[in-house]
């Protein structure tokens, strides 16, 4: 049941957003303002709720050593097959 109130509250939200992106076009003078201003609303919201719900543990389990700490694709962190590596080992 709450699947389908999802669905139905998803489905009817998008049309919505898109009435507010064009009135927010219209009021700020172009889209490409429009977008901006509607990318800095969520961004800043979003940090927002981030800061307020820490504290963090996932930081500290997946920032380890390595240039971007412990993110960052393979070619840049070499070292990500040793640590598999290890973990296996440690399963077993």
């Amino acid at each position: 049941m709450l699947q389908l109130l999802l669905g139905v509250f998803s489905g009817s939200i998008t049309p919505v957003q898109t009435a507010v992106n064009a009135r927010l076009g219209r009021s700020v003078g172009s889209p490409l303002r429009a977008s901006m201003v509607s990318f800095s609303v969520g961004l800043l919201s979003m940090l927002a709720i981030v800061l307020a719900t820490g504290p963090y543990p996932l930081l500290s389990a997946t920032g380890g050593g390595g240039p971007l700490g412990g993110w960052g694709p393979p070619h840049v962190r070499r070292d990500v097959p040793d640590r598999q590596r290890a973990a296996i080992a440690e399963i077993k």
